[in-house]
């Protein structure tokens, strides 16, 4: 994985981090290949930019990507689809990407999982998640989104001592920035447009990252050896809670939609009964399990990438709003 110029690789460029993060690498001089379906008009003639629009999940496409390049940014994964496109693209792909990096000799890798990753069941209030924190033990009382992102993680463990793959695996908080779809992700629900639904957890500390500062640290750790072998969360350290967010959003946004409080901390012994009549009807539902998730308000530790990188964001939560109703 050796060249004269520096050229990065991006699987799942085309997304939300991908293409901010294919952008920050053109503006630093590298070269780019993105391998992403999605269509970018503006990369068809951008000179620093290689975009393969193929599906990781493909025969050949991950050797083919892997060619030439220096580096390896590993942020696909299926967001929509069957249960077994999942499996082929987010679980099935990564590992054929690192096993084929190995094979080629190695390679420095930023495998970007997800804090979905962490354990639901062992959530409560004011527990801290730092790195160490279980993975999710219940797969199967989750969605295809978390259940392959843990599992595909769990594969990546296996080349973190590897002797020739360069490998760290970032698991990032809430990120939004201008080009997020849903900006109150994990803060609130939107009922069909008309509503704001909530939790009843309004002092759950959110875990929101900048898009920018998220890439930065993603290209930083690219060049640091103290990364490598290392697993780190990425979060704003300044967590605003449920509360603050939500009153920063709606002075920016001018959101107008009524929001109805739902108090699931204080419902989840009906869930519980619910689950258990389903059991007795023969049907298996998880509804006590999300529910308990949605409650719970735990706390993400970023210690660990402070300590060791130095990482400060620079964008909190009303600065960051502000870049995407401004405009």
């Amino acid at each position: 994985m050796a060249s004269e110029t520096r050229v990065s690789l991006v699987t799942g460029g085309t997304g939300f981090i991908g293409r901010c993060l294919v952008e920050a690498l053109v503006a630093r001089g590298d070269m780019v290949r993105v391998l992403g379906r999605r269509p970018v008009v503006c990369w068809r003639t951008a000179p620093r930019v290689d975009h393969m629009r193929a599906d990781i999940a493909e025969p050949g496409v991950v050797e083919a990507a892997l060619e030439g390049v220096d580096r390896v940014f590993h942020l696909a994964a299926a967001t929509s689809g069957t249960p077994d496109y999942y499996q082929s693209v987010t679980v099935e792909g990564s590992e054929r990407l690192l096993t084929v990096v190995a094979a080629n000799g190695g390679g420095r890798v930023i495998f970007v999982s997800s804090a979905s990753v962490y354990d639901a069941g062992s959530m409560t209030k004011g527990r801290m998640i730092d790195e160490d924190f279980p993975l999710e033990r219940n797969p199967t009382a989750r969605g295809l989104y978390a259940r392959t992102k843990t599992e595909s993680e769990l594969r990546a463990h296996l080349f973190l001592n590897h002797p020739t793959v360069k490998l760290t695996i970032v698991r990032p908080g809430l990120v939004y920035g201008p080009r997020s779809k849903n900006v109150l992700n994990g803060a609130a629900l939107s009922l069909r447009n008309r509503l704001l639904i909530t939790t009843g957890t309004p002092e759950k500390p959110l875990p929101l990252i900048y898009i920018n500062d998220l890439v930065d640290i993603l290209i930083r750790i690219a060049s640091s050896e103290t990364a490598i072998g290392r697993i780190y969360n990425i979060a704003h350290p300044g967590m605003p809670t449920t509360e603050q967010f939500l009153k920063i959003y709606r002075e920016l946004s001018g959101e107008r939609r009524p929001t109805i409080d739902i108090p699931l901390p204080k419902l989840l012994p009906i869930f519980s009964v619910l689950d258990k009549l389903f059991s007795l009807l023969g049907r298996k539902s998880n509804y006590s399990y999300t529910a308990a998730r949605l409650a719970s308000s735990p706390i993400f530790s970023v210690e660990k990438i402070r300590r060791e990188l130095g990482f400060e964001p620079q964008v909190g939560v009303r600065e960051g709003l502000e870049t995407i109703f401004s405009n």
